[in-house]
């Protein structure tokens, strides 16, 4: 629905990732900024407390499992090239081959959660408590500190 309407210039702004921003060119639209140029984490998960208590080995193989994903992409472009449309819906190898461009330099090796990252996203933010939040202890690395003590990432780029 956004891209109907950011195509008719229905919207003032919004946030378009390649490779369907630049569908978006054509019809006017014009680029902001670039996400390159802001500090922010698009390698961070999610979980509730009772969950990641209940299940560490399922979160544990979810990010052995992610981490594996970014290892492929960083070493194999024409490995990843094929599969992007079955997941964008984008069939133009152009804009394609511009998002694995865009993307692959923005996957973390060892994608942490780092404090740098939480305070350049809250200072993003206009609601003044979210600014001020103490998120830390909501953060946790020990599912990759471990991958890491095990040698599985290092084992990725060998």
């Amino acid at each position: 629905m956004w891209f109907i309407l950011m195509k008719a210039g229905k919207t003032e702004a919004t946030l378009i990732l390649p490779p369907l921003g630049e569908q978006l060119i054509p019809s006017g639209q014009k680029k902001l900024t670039d996400l390159r140029d802001i500090a922010y984490s698009n390698q961070s998960w999610m979980a509730t407390k009772s969950y990641g208590t209940k299940n560490p080995d399922a979160i544990q193989r979810f990010t052995a499992a992610l981490i594996e994903a970014i290892a492929i992409t960083k070493r194999d472009k024409q490995k990843v090239l094929p599969v992007l449309p079955k997941y964008t819906g984008v069939t133009n190898a152009e804009w394609n081959e511009y998002a694995y461009e865009f993307f692959a330099p923005l996957l973390e090796k060892t994608p942490r959660v780092t404090t740098e990252v939480i305070k350049a996203t809250q200072d993003l933010s206009t609601v003044e408590q979210s600014r001020t939040l103490d998120l830390k202890p909501y953060v946790d690395n020990s599912f990759i500190d471990k991958l890491v003590t095990q040698g599985f990432i290092d084992s990725l780029y060998k």
